[in-house]
């Protein structure tokens, strides 16, 4: 390249977020200058973390365990006795659940009576490093007195990694930064002699261990041939199907795995409190950055755009007008300055509110201490700060301010505050998300849409039961929380394409995917469109230039999430196998009910009301937010049928084609037909609005196979307008003539031109200038016949 092509190339990079970064880290290294600075210590049971802690036997009572805990140990017990080569152990407990407490009361037994036996803790935090350390003391105290144990706190303000090859050094406890600076061989040497005996390394937060960081690391230790691996989580899926892989690999047994919901009602975890706040807020994306949320999360300048003073106002106006119920509240925030933002906006407001960051004045250990022993309604606004490893039992309600595409990261928020009574925390954890209004993407999630939180209620949907009308699965269970929020998310995103004319399906839920960490909801109209998805993943086709989303182009409205399609793709290939379909029935839109009120004959108005409230409940108010939406859907639902009865038919919900006749597809080229159809269209159409609509002409194809539910449907193909046309219809003219064809055409055009109008009576009235409309209609009504 030319000098002036590499500044134009500079240039064009000059806004990722990458070069920022790396230009950031250039001048920092560049600039940097040396000064004497105090040390700081952390001081541990009174002394200081930079020093040998000594652990002692004291004989004092022990910390009662929870059952689950004390099966946690059983399924330890076991594994002990294992090979090291038979592969680490994982202890999946939910956050909360007291996974830290399980360990160290295991491992200090595991120590006792064997001298010879050590402990290495690594985290990725300091703070998880202190709290560890204060377990192994406070743990230590209860065995017998006698009982003596060399510690050390390994990281930043501690010791140093050289400490490991202390004599008599038996517990280590190390963030990985600490003992793992890989360009230095002494280092590894250090770690080399501290796991020569029997040791084990336990990795908190161990989803983690997929990183690079960690990887190298434990490539190390795990080489020695008395060392086991013990893994804490409580989110037990990496993302990528890559370091899911090197996860597992790191970690092939599961030791034991908590259902959080028997926590719950052990009291030990709070029941959480779904809550949704709409702000109105509208955000578009550029591709690149769909790309990058897709792939990793939403990127910090999207993040940076959402945090303007209107949507701020709205989380203060909301935290003010409930602050009794809310109780002790964290707030996630987008930014550095979006934290201090709502800071001052929430003290303004009448709260004790502080923040924590990298730029607090306040050191983080004051800001959480105050938080702890503040009283009723303290607030504290975070960034990135209390995501992982940090202990606030008695907080009560989750600000939900920063949106997410990670699972992990939601989950890891969340899990702040899902601390129960008998673990020092509240019997309910209120959760409170901020609806933005995405324009283009669909990918954000939901701390209802999680798997393995314990089951809550929703202020939509309490326990599960729609206004009195329990929603349950095949089986008999009751259908998921998450699962209807996200029907409901699945309408919503799609409300401004159907605004504009796109057909709806008159849909059934009929089961939901089990994902690690989310569902996938699935509609009739969609299973063959799922089950050739997952026939081509598991055959092992590559999807390369076929997005996921590419293989429901054909069905009609709703579509299935991209965030969902690519977890399920990824869990597949992951896998290997097909994820679990729990089957249910949930209608959704008004067909159903439209049905039983025209069967019913004759009602009375009160009887007819019963209807349409019962439609409503049992599945209707997902789409629908309110019942007068829903009762005007019904009603014109209930004048479909009666147009179909009175032999005026319908071509958007044909009844009798739900099972296609076989036959033998020829080709029919449709786009001499629509040109001829658009031709006439100036002739049918007087209105000069309805005839601008014709400046931007949709697109016409055959589907891939035959529509079950329809002979063609209008919709937006990434923004362009096209015209499905079932491949039923591709057949011999003989049996479906052209000038049926465009009657279809026809219908369907009508629907770009008249935007949101349905089937309404200036629908139909234009419908019914096309010669012959009546004739084909019957023709099109009984091509099943």
């Amino acid at each position: 390249m030319s000098k002036a092509n590499r500044l134009t190339y500079l240039r064009n990079l000059n806004k990722t977020e990458t070069l920022c970064l790396a230009l950031r880290a250039a001048f920092v290294s560049s600039y940097k200058t040396e000064q004497i600075a105090k040390t700081q210590t952390v001081t541990i049971g009174g002394q200081k973390g930079n020093e040998t802690v000594v652990l002692s036997g004291e004989a004092s009572s022990p910390l009662p365990l929870y059952e689950h805990q004390r099966q946690a140990h059983t399924a330890l017990d076991s594994w002990g006795r294992t090979r090291p080569s038979a592969g680490g152990g994982l202890v999946v407990l939910p956050t909360g659940a007291g996974k830290t407490a399980t360990a160290v009361t295991w491992l200090l037994e595991w120590m006792s009576g064997a001298p010879d036996r050590c402990v290495l803790w690594v985290a990725h935090q300091r703070e998880l490093v202190d709290q560890a350390a204060a377990a192994f003391q406070e743990q230590a105290r209860a065995r017998p007195i006698g009982f003596t144990c060399n510690m050390r706190l390994i990281h930043g303000s501690g010791s140093t990694g050289s400490t490991l090859v202390e004599p008599g050094l038996r517990i280590a406890v190390a963030t990985v930064q600490s003992i793992w600076p890989n360009e230095d061989s002494k280092r590894v040497e250090a770690l080399e002699r501290f796991c020569s005996g029997q040791t084990i390394v336990v990795v908190d937060e161990a989803h983690r261990a997929a990183s690079k960081s960690y990887s190298e690391l434990l490539d190390v230790v795990q080489s020695r041939p008395k060392v086991r691996l013990l893994g804490l989580t409580a989110t037990p899926t990496p993302s990528g199907a890559a370091a899911w892989q090197r996860f597992r690999q790191r970690f092939p047994q599961t030791l034991i795995t908590v259902d959080p919901d028997e926590l719950v009602t052990l009291g030990i975890l709070a029941r959480p409190v779904f809550h949704k706040v709409d702000t109105h807020i509208s955000i578009e994306m550029s591709a690149a950055d769909v790309r990058r949320s897709l792939q990793f999360d939403v990127p910090a300048e999207v993040l940076k755009e959402l945090a303007k003073p209107v949507r701020d106002q709205i989380l203060v106006e909301q935290w003010v007008s409930q602050r009794s119920l809310w109780g002790k509240t964290l707030v996630f925030a987008t930014s550095i300055k979006h934290a201090d933002d709502l800071k001052h906006r929430l003290a303004k407001a009448g709260a004790p509110v502080r923040s924590i960051h990298s730029r607090s004045p306040e050191t983080r250990s004051e800001t959480l201490n105050w938080f702890r022993t503040s009283t009723d309604d303290a607030v504290l606004v975070s960034v990135g700060m209390l995501t992982e490893g940090v202990d606030l039992p008695d907080a009560q309600t989750a600000f939900l301010a920063r949106p997410t595409t990670s699972p992990v990261l939601m989950r890891q928020m969340v899990g702040r505050v899902l601390r129960g009574p008998r673990a020092n925390g509240t019997s309910v954890a209120h959760l409170v998300t901020f609806h933005d209004d995405w324009v283009n993407f669909t990918g954000v999630i939901d701390p209802v849409d999680l798997r393995n939180l314990p089951e809550g209620g929703s202020t939509a949907f309490p326990d599960t039961s729609v206004a009195g009308f329990t929603l349950i699965t095949s089986d008999g269970q009751a259908i998921p929380v998450g699962v209807l929020a996200q029907v409901q998310r699945l309408y919503a995103d799609h409300a401004a394409v159907a605004a504009q004319g796109a057909y709806i399906a008159d849909a059934e839920l009929v089961g939901y995917y089990e994902l690690s960490e989310t569902r996938v909801p699935v509609f009739d109209h969609q299973q063959d469109s799922f089950a050739t998805l997952i026939k081509d993943v598991l055959r092992g086709e590559s999807l390369a230039g076929q997005p996921a989303l590419s293989y429901f182009k054909d069905d009609p409205l709703p579509h299935p999430r991209v965030k969902s399609l690519l977890e399920l793709v990824q869990e597949m290939r992951t896998s290997g196998a097909a994820p679990d379909l729990r089957k249910c029935l949930l209608v959704v839109t008004p067909g159903l009910t439209a049905r039983e009120i025209r069967r019913a004959g004759a009602l009375t108005q009160g009887q007819r009301d019963e209807l349409v409230l019962t439609g409503w409940q049992r599945g209707g108010l997902l789409p629908y937010p309110t019942l007068d939406h829903w009762s005007e859907a019904v009603d014109r639902a209930v004048r479909e049928l009666g147009r179909r009865e009175a032999g005026a038919g319908t071509i958007c919900v044909p009844e009798t084609v739900t099972k296609p006749v076989k036959h033998n597809q020829v080709s029919r080229n449709l786009a001499p037909l629509f040109k001829s159809v658009v031709a006439d269209a100036f002739d049918h159409l007087d209105a000069p609005e309805v005839r601008t609509r014709l400046q931007v002409l949709p697109k016409v194809r055959w589907s891939r196979r035959p529509l079950k539910t329809m002979h063609a449907h209008w919709s937006l193909n990434g923004g362009d307008p096209v015209i499905t046309v079932s491949a039923s219809l591709q057949v011999s003219p003989k049996h479906v003539s052209d000038e049926l064809l465009r009657y279809l055409l026809w219908h369907e055009l009508l629907h770009h031109v008249l935007p949101g109008h349905g089937h309404d009576a200036q629908f139909r009235n234009l419908e019914a200038r096309w010669p012959n409309a009546l004739d084909l209609d019957r023709q099109l009504d009984t091509l099943g016949e």
